[in-house]
């Protein structure tokens, strides 16, 4: 297999562990192979900050938007079944007259219609931000900057 060097720094390109592809990322102007780091610092010899700042602008964007809208979702779809399961199970409890059994009680069983919505937010928020990395690498990865 052909070693290759990169066009800026002259160190051997090593191809992502993560990824086994056989792709050399490059300048998208002229076409030469660079390394990570001087894709990150925005390095071409023809090029210089051009290549570097229309990369880092749509990273940037689309990044914001993807977890602006997951984040968006979960919330959303977390207040509808928060809000419904409440609205249910305080429509089938039985109704406790006052003074039978102490308000601490009614305090517990709060909790218990509470808690289970509670661990649905947080599996909600944990799932968009699992979605948010995944979609952060792909458009890094696309653009040439490991992540």
């Amino acid at each position: 297999m052909k070693e290759i060097y990169c066009g800026v720094c002259k160190k051997k390109i090593y191809r992502g562990l993560k990824r086994q592809s056989l792709v050399i990322r490059s300048c998208y102007v002229c076409k030469i192979p660079l390394c990570g780091s001087c894709i990150k610092k925005g390095f071409c010899p023809n090029h210089y900050s051009i290549v570097s700042e229309h990369i880092r602008k749509k990273i940037k964007y689309s990044t914001i938007l993807i977890m602006t809208i997951t984040t968006v979702i979960a919330i959303g779809v977390f207040s509808f079944v928060f809000f419904g399961l409440l609205a249910l199970v305080f429509d089938y409890l039985p109704d406790i007259p006052e003074g039978t059994i102490p308000d601490d009680w009614q305090f517990l069983k709060f909790l218990l219609v509470a808690f289970p919505p509670l661990v649905v937010l947080y599996g909600f928020i944990y799932a968009s931000i699992l979605i948010d990395r995944h979609f952060a690498d792909k458009i890094l990865n696309k653009y040439g900057i490991d992540s």
